[in-house]
Formats: structure tokens, C-alpha cells, sequence
């Protein structure tokens, strides 16, 4: 008697399935012919044309109408690209690029440092440094923190002030 229910109710899974099925397919088709028929009725009876594409199709150019031609830049002579050529370094490596860069760093470190000329250090609980700028010859006492000529002095210890030009450590030994 149980396998007689099983056997039904398999039929009754079994024939779920295909109203299923037949109702996907039905309005599946149903859909589809609705598309064609509104894909139908856009071609054949509305006329929605932009009228920008539409003003070449009914207007011919004539013989005494004025054609556009598009403006060309001048042409430049080959001294000018040369000019602009000569100063780029193409087959130059990043890591060359990183060195001219360091070394120009390195030159602008010493432009800063070349005219200050430590010429005394006071320790104390707060430690001062005595700089003479020699460009314009004048003592500056400076402490931690302090700027001077574009360098942040960052410590002072005996025998010398450390500074700090452009993230790099300079010592002005007195």
C-alpha cells in the first residue's frame, strides 16, 4: 500500500512539472510575439527621426554653397621639436634619475651650509649653538628646532651642531 502512494505522488511530481513547463513555454511565446509585434509598430509607424540627422538627408549641397574644410595647425620646423628633444635624457635609467637627483639635492645641501661656520656651542640644560652666517656676517644663537638659511637644527653636542637641509643630516663641526 505505500509503495501504491509513492508511485502517485511520483506521478502527480511528474505531471506538476510538465503544467509547469507548459506554462513557461506559453508565456514565454506570449512575451516574445508582444516584443515582435511592438518591435513591428516602432518601424513601420513611428516616425521619430533627430532632426540633426535628419536636415543633410533633404538639404544637397549645391554648387554655390560654401564647403567646410577642417583648419590645420602650422607646421613646425624641425628646430623647434629639436629644441625640445635635446633636453630629455630618453635612455636614462630611474635609477640614473634618482642619483642626478640626489646629487642635485647634495649641491643645494652644501649652497646652504657653505657660508654657516660654527663658532661656539653652549650646553646647558637648553642647549644654544652659535652659527655666524658668513654671507652676512652675523652671529645667530640658535637652539633645537630652530631654522636657519633654509636648515632645522636638530641637535647641539659638543664639538658640533647637527642640521637637518632638505631630509638630510649636515654637521657643522666648529
Amino acid at each position: 500500500m505505500s509503495i501504491y502512494y509513492q508511485e502517485a505522488g511520483w506521478e502527480e511530481n511528474r505531471n506538476l512539472e510538465k503544467n509547469v513547463l507548459k506554462a513557461l513555454r506559453l508565456s514565454f511565446i506570449l512575451l516574445s510575439s508582444i516584443a515582435a509585434v511592438y518591435m513591428l509598430y516602432q518601424i513601420f509607424f513611428i516616425k521619430n527621426v533627430d532632426p540633426v540627422y535628419e536636415a543633410p538627408l533633404k538639404k544637397s549641397l549645391k554648387a554655390d554653397d560654401p564647403v567646410l574644410i577642417p583648419q590645420l595647425k602650422p607646421v613646425r620646423s624641425f628646430e623647434e621639436y629639436a629644441s625640445q628633444i635635446q633636453g630629455r635624457k630618453v635612455f636614462q635609467s630611474p635609477l640614473e634619475r634618482e642619483k642626478t637627483q640626489m646629487l642635485s639635492a647634495a649641491v643645494n645641501v652644501s649652497e646652504v651650509t657653505k657660508n654657516l661656520k660654527l663658532t661656539g656651542i653652549v650646553l646647558d640644560k637648553d642647549p644654544q649653538a652659535i652659527i655666524k652666517d658668513v654671507q652676512v656676517n652675523q652671529n645667530v644663537f640658535v637652539h633645537r628646532g630652530d631654522q636657519i638659511n633654509g636648515a632645522v637644527v636638530e641637535d647641539i653636542l659638543e664639538g658640533k651642531v647637527i642640521l637637518n637641509v632638505q631630509n638630510q643630516r649636515v654637521e657643522l663641526l666648529q
